[in-house]
C-alpha cells in the first residue's frame, strides 16, 4: 500500500476519530450533569429523575444508538478474525483485568452476600448491562478498531512490530478516555480510582488488539462494575422503578439501533451490488 493511497485512509480514520470524540464528550457532559444532580438533588424525585436520565438520554440515547450508528456505520464485526496465538495473547490480557478488578481490588470479598436479595441483584443488573455496554461499546470497543482498521495494511512485515504499535497507541487513548469517564463518575473526588480503571482500560485495550471479541470484552467489564459497585453497597436502596424503566427504554434502543442500522446496511451493500452490475 502506498503512501499517497494511505492519505485517504488517514483523513477516514480522523473524520470517523472526531465523530466518536464528540460522541465520547457528550457522555461523559452528561455523566458528570446526572451525577451531580444526584450529589445535589436528594430528595425522591430528584433521585428518580436522575437515574431515568441517566438510563435513558446518557446510556440509551447518546451511549447505545450513538455507538450503534458508528459500529454500522463503520461496518465493524462485533468479532473480528484472531489467530489461535492472538487469542491466547489477548485471553491473557483479559483474565489479568478480571484478577485486578475482582481479586486485586477484594471487590468480590468484600461484598456481604447475606445482605443481598432479588430486588438488590435486580438494580445492580439493570444498571449495569446497558451502563457496561454503552462504554464498553464507545471507548474499549469503537476507538481500538479504528486504529486497528487504520494499522492492519500499514506494513506488509515486521507484523510483531506493527501489533506492538498498533496496542501502544491503542492503550494510550482508552486510558484517556476511561481515566476521564470514572474521574467524572466521582465527580473528580477521586483520581486514584480514575488511574486504576484507566490501568484496566490499557489492559482491555491490549487484549482487544489481539483478541478481537466485543461480546467477551463486554462480558469482562459487566463482571468488573458489577462486584466493585456491589462491595460499595451504593444501590441497594435505590429507587428501582425509574431504573427499570430505563433499563426497558435501553434495550428498545438497542433492538430499534440495530434493526435500523442494520437494514440500512443491507440496503447500502444491495445498491452497491446493483451498481457494479
Amino acid at each position: 500500500m502506498s503512501w499517497l493511497n494511505a492519505d485517504s485512509k488517514y483523513q477516514m480514520f480522523f473524520r470517523k476519530f472526531i465523530v466518536a470524540d464528540a460522541i465520547w464528550f457528550v457522555y461523559l457532559g452528561l455523566w458528570f450533569l446526572f451525577q451531580y444532580i444526584g450529589k445535589n438533588w436528594t430528595n425522591s424525585t430528584g433521585v428518580f429523575v436522575e437515574f431515568l436520565l441517566f438510563l435513558s438520554v446518557q446510556i440509551g440515547i447518546v451511549g447505545i444508538l450513538g455507538g450503534m450508528f458508528l459500529k454500522y456505520r463503520s461496518k465493524l464485526p462485533w468479532i473480528g478474525e484472531s489467530s489461535s496465538k492472538d487469542k491466547i495473547v489477548g485471553g491473557i490480557f483479559y483474565i489479568i483485568v478480571l484478577l485486578i478488578g475482582l481479586v486485586v481490588s477484594d471487590s468480590i470479598f468484600s461484598i456481604n452476600y447475606a445482605l443481598l436479595d432479588f430486588f438488590i441483584i435486580l438494580r445492580y443488573i439493570s444498571l449495569f448491562i446497558p451502563m457496561s455496554f454503552s462504554l464498553s461499546l464507545l471507548i474499549l470497543y469503537i476507538l481500538p478498531q479504528y486504529i486497528y482498521e487504520l494499522f492492519k495494511n500499514l506494513t506488509n512485515d515486521k507484523l510483531f512490530a506493527k501489533k506492538f504499535i498498533n496496542a501502544a497507541f491503542v492503550g494510550c487513548i482508552v486510558y484517556i478516555g476511561v481515566f476521564f469517564g470514572f474521574w467524572v463518575d466521582v465527580l473528580f473526588d477521586d483520581i486514584m480510582f480514575a488511574i486504576i480503571m484507566g490501568g484496566l482500560g490499557i489492559l482491555t485495550a491490549v487484549g482487544m488488539t489481539y483478541w478481537r471479541n466485543f461480546p467477551l470484552m463486554w462480558g469482562i467489564w459487566f463482571i468488573i462494575m458489577f462486584f466493585n459497585t456491589l462491595s460499595d453497597a451504593q444501590y441497594h436502596t435505590a429507587p428501582i422503578l425509574p431504573i427499570i424503566i430505563g433499563f426497558g427504554f435501553c434495550v428498545v434502543i438497542f433492538i430499534v439501533a440495530l434493526v435500523l442500522f442494520k437494514n440500512n446496511k443491507d440496503s447500502s451493500v444491495a445498491s452497491e451490488q446493483n451498481t457494479s452490475a
